[in-house]
């Protein structure tokens, strides 16, 4: 079955449980529940925790795929508790099951370890004003095992972001992460609720009348780009390699690949690396020609423009729009290298790339700023993108 599946190579044990909920009313037949809708029950199961740890419920209901639900670090009060969640009161020997649905329910663990040296990894939790995330804060994670994250809004707001490792996975109310083998952070961010675009913003170092100010509605709205915290944009910090190679990912569909990482300073673990491995693979970023990717190292405007070029490209759009473009007025066109000449043409003559200053200079050195960055997406999004649809991030 599909729950085994999901179970089988993850846990040492399972308990199946054909959880079912009827219903009789006088004299008449007995009739099956088989979902309550908003209401949420508790379901109380006792526990031996001997010699087990990381234990999860999982659960299969109609069709809906197999999944686990999310660990909470406390035991709610049953009027907001959430559907999907489970507590495990490990001192009492006993797991609550928080569901609106019922059907077939597995529990299942992995046997301690006994005398081995196991690693263990640190993963940050936090929250903005307006919600919660549980847990919060710092836990330690074994490697393989899993840990699963709940992101509430407080009355009045939703939820305008979730944050993995700095990169956004849009507005989930839950998130797991799933066979450890790095540090990680995770942070939920938050918005009032029936704003309108505009007064949705959050940051305070973003205001109307910054010349970037639409461009950061723009790339919010489509969550490309979020804020370096719950209420600061940042839009002087520059951007890095990572960052724009995983926006572009996510913007392709997140393709997973399983190929070795090519460059020595991307570990197979990194936030980035799946990014990293479709940017090399389909030509739309490469390294240095060293050994080196330079995830970390600040993106200058040739490398962003090139990048968008081939992004471009490997979209199957127009990119012979810049082969008529005269960049040679530009004052600084000497300092653009011959790799970034043809990238730098379709940029400036696609528009997607404006001249620095008073537009006399393209400045291809220079560290593209976050807000330079939201302009170059937002611009990308409503020309190029536009032409062919399918690209609303």
């Amino acid at each position: 079955a599909e729950i085994d599946r999901l179970v089988a190579g993850q846990k040492n044990d399972v308990l199946y449980l054909d959880v079912s909920l009827m219903k009789q009313v006088n004299a008449q037949p007995t009739q099956a529940i088989t979902d309550t809708g908003v209401r949420v029950l508790e379901i109380v199961v006792p526990y031996d925790f001997t010699g087990k740890r990381s234990v999860t419920v999982y659960r299969k209901h109609g069709a809906d795929p197999a999944a686990a639900l999310t660990a909470l670090s406390a035991r709610p009060d049953l009027a907001a508790a959430e559907d999907g969640t489970f507590f495990a009161d490990q001192e009492n020997g006993w797991i609550a099951i928080y569901a609106s649905k019922f059907s077939t329910y597995a529990i299942g663990y992995r046997a301690a370890s006994s005398g081995r040296t196991v690693a263990r990894y640190v993963l940050t939790a936090a929250a903005g004003e307006g919600g919660t995330i549980d847990p919060a804060g710092a836990v330690r994670v074994e490697r393989g095992e899993s840990q699963s994250y709940a992101i509430r809004p407080d009355e009045g707001y939703e939820i305008a972001d979730v944050l993995v490792d700095g990169v956004s996975v849009g507005p989930v109310t839950a998130y797991t992460f799933e066979n450890v083998a790095a540090a990680h952070t995770i942070q939920a961010v938050f918005r009032k609720a029936g704003g309108s675009a505009s007064e949705e913003l959050p940051f305070t170092d973003v205001a109307p009348g910054d010349w970037f100010y639409d461009s950061v509605e723009e790339v919010y709205r489509r969550g490309l780009m979020v804020g370096v915290d719950a209420d600061r944009f940042a839009p002087g910090q520059g951007s890095t390699r990572a960052t724009v190679v995983t926006i572009l990912w996510r913007l392709t569909g997140s393709p997973v690949s399983q190929a070795e990482p090519a460059y020595a300073d991307v570990s197979g673990d990194a936030w980035y690396t799946q990014a990293v491995r479709w940017a090399d693979g389909t030509g739309v970023a490469v390294g240095y020609g060293d050994g080196r990717f330079g995830p970390d190292d600040p993106i200058t405007r040739e490398q962003l423009a090139v990048m968008l070029w081939r992004y471009a490209a490997a979209q199957g759009r127009d990119v012979s729009v810049g082969e008529d473009t005269n960049i040679l007025s530009y004052q600084d066109v000497d300092q653009i290298g011959d790799w970034a000449f043809s990238g730098l043409q379709w940029a400036a003559g696609s528009g997607v790339l404006r001249g620095t200053g008073s537009g006399a200079t393209l400045s291809p050195k220079a560290v593209a700023t976050r807000a330079e960055l939201a302009a170059v997406l937002a611009r990308y999004c409503e020309t190029v993108a536009a032409e062919g649809t399918n690209e609303e991030g």
